[in-house]
């Protein structure tokens, strides 16, 4: 169920993707499948940003958002570890922080 747009009530996930490079808050998405228990692990980073559809942003003392960008999910190799950690690395230093 898609929930209903409402003006006055603005969603987190808008603030998430209208933030842009420079931000002084970037997310960046690590979808990886690793661990000890058997899960979907690589679904997370997709997952919460759904999920945000579902919040609105109320900072509470009526203080400016802090601008947020979203930079997406890292590409990872698949069964290779060290390429994975090799990837978020590399992803991490694109982003200049």
């Amino acid at each position: 169920m898609t929930p209903r747009e409402d003006p006055q009530w603005p969603r987190a996930s808008h603030w998430l993707a209208q933030g842009r490079k420079g931000s002084p808050v970037t997310v960046l998405g690590v979808p990886m499948n690793r661990s000890v228990t058997p899960g979907r692990y690589d679904l997370g980073p997709q997952a919460i940003r759904q999920a945000l559809a579902r919040y609105s942003l109320w900072p509470g003392d009526g203080s400016p958002l802090t601008e947020c960008w979203d930079a997406g999910d890292v590409v990872l190799p698949e069964d290779d570890a060290d390429g994975e950690v090799a990837a978020i690395e590399e992803a991490v230093a694109s982003l200049g922080v």
